[in-house]
């Protein structure tokens, strides 16, 4: 079979958006409508540029089963013959990605044309008048049982990937993995993310959307397989840089150990980055990891107040921990992106004023402030979906107000994001922090 893979680009060029972040719902990032506000926005379109890993997979997972296998980000330089064509969905893009599927079908009537993905999971019947079929929960999970054909019709519930070691490598061979950037947070390049396991049993699956995928419960790889998959990508692919996109990568404290020892043990040089909770690390682990590698930590934050994050079902950090990890980060040179989420159930303007304040003493590497979206699938969906006023799915970006809050007005919410990032970014303090960080690196 002819297959092709599509992740289009937006046709939202004011936004920043990226498919396959917030749980591959995605985001479309706009800070504001000030000229600082739009450079930021800008600026972090051409730094981050992030693939999605499961189209890579099913890409392995057909070219295993000797099918012809294409990539692309534009639909209109899809060519006859084809018999398979797969689409990524998202919240962000949803009526752009619809109108492919559209566009798609009439010009290629033979073609059997499917979604995949988050919001294709979550909300099928948008999709099923458009698309021939949808597949609802990991698409690896479902051509990893059954090969793909041209009678694919209706909803289709795939299992989730018992044995993630059963997955063969990502093939990249057909992205243009060269283009990808994970910038400032990795350097190095070419980069690629990486996954080491799937599902999260922390409480915040209240609000967050990864596990709606992949499940609460952590199926982890081997740490013989992941090494394997290490090397294949810097052998056939040179790259330089890692990102794991695990929920919380140090969830298994015994296996993220072992694979950074075997990274010293067989001198593989690689620089990598991963999503964790601070009050999973300590300085003998990160010790472990630098030597290993490791250059940037992703962590969330939230908010400056425990009990706005407990009424929110999410665990507080202490916070003497919190900037005692960062500070020994900061020390050793392992840069910190810090997320923050404005607009939280229970938040006030003084809280987020708090939480803003709070960011600029931590001055980590990167702060990203979203707004607080109750993304559908959700129990905190459900619980405000009465108060939701927004009407337009794709306004559900992590940068638009969608539901009332108590305290705050939609445009004081606005007002706050712009703020925030503003104010966070043109500081002195931060710039020279920037400009030393990005020297350094550069002269390695």
């Amino acid at each position: 079979m002819t297959i092709y893979l599509i992740q289009n680009k937006s046709n939202q060029p004011a936004l920043m958006v990226n498919k396959d972040l917030a749980g591959g719902f995605g985001t479309a990032t706009y800070f504001g409508n000030s000229l600082g506000a739009k450079l930021l926005t800008k600026a972090k379109g051409k730094s981050i540029v992030m693939p999605s890993l499961t189209l890579a997979y099913l890409a392995a997972i057909f070219k295993k089963n000797n099918h012809q296998v294409s990539f692309t980000d534009d639909y209109q330089s899809i060519k006859a013959p084809v018999d398979l064509i797969l689409i990524i969905s998202s919240i962000v893009d949803y009526r752009f990605d619809l109108a492919i599927a559209g566009y798609l079908r009439e010009k290629f009537n033979q073609a059997n044309v499917g979604f995949i993905g988050t919001f294709a999971s979550v909300k099928p019947e948008f999709y099923q008048s458009t698309a021939d079929f949808v597949i609802i929960g990991e698409a690896e999970g479902y051509f990893l049982q059954n090969p793909p054909r041209e009678s694919l019709r209706g909803l289709i519930r795939a299992s989730m990937v018992e044995d993630l070691n059963a997955l063969p490598f990502p093939d990249w061979s057909i992205f243009p993995y060269q283009k990808f950037s994970y910038f400032p947070t990795l350097y190095q390049k070419p980069f690629l993310p990486i996954m080491a396991s799937r599902g999260c049993p922390y409480s915040c699956f209240f609000y967050c959307p990864y596990p709606l995928l992949s499940g609460r419960i952590c199926r982890q790889r081997s740490v013989e397989n992941l090494i394997a998959e290490v090397k294949y990508l810097i052998n056939n692919f040179k790259i330089k840089s890692l990102l794991f996109r695990d929920p919380i990568f140090t969830l298994n404290r015994k296996f993220v150990r072992e694979f950074a020892e075997q990274l010293i043990a067989q001198k593989i040089k690689i620089a990598w980055a991963c999503e964790t909770r601070l009050d999973l690390l300590n300085e003998e682990l990160i010790d472990l990891f630098y030597q290993s590698g490791l250059r940037a930590f992703n962590v969330g934050i939230e908010s400056s107040d425990p009990n706005i994050l407990k009424d929110f079902k999410r665990l507080p950090i202490k916070e003497d921990h919190q900037e005692k990890i960062i500070r020994y980060c900061e020390k050793k040179g392992i840069n910190i992106s810090a997320f923050y989420i404005l607009g939280l159930p229970t938040d006030t303007p003084g809280s987020i004023k708090k939480t803003i304040a709070y960011a600029k003493k931590l001055n980590t590497n990167t702060a990203q402030f979203t707004i607080c979206t109750p993304y559908p699938g959700t129990l905190f969906y459900e619980e405000v979906k009465d108060k939701i006023y927004e009407k337009d799915w794709e306004k559900f970006n992590a940068y638009t107000p969608v539901f009332t809050l108590a305290n705050l007005s939609h445009d004081q919410l606005l007002f706050y994001k712009e703020k925030a990032h503003v104010s966070y970014y043109f500081r002195l303090i931060w710039i020279w922090k920037f400009l030393k960080n990005y020297i350094l690196n550069k002269s390695k």
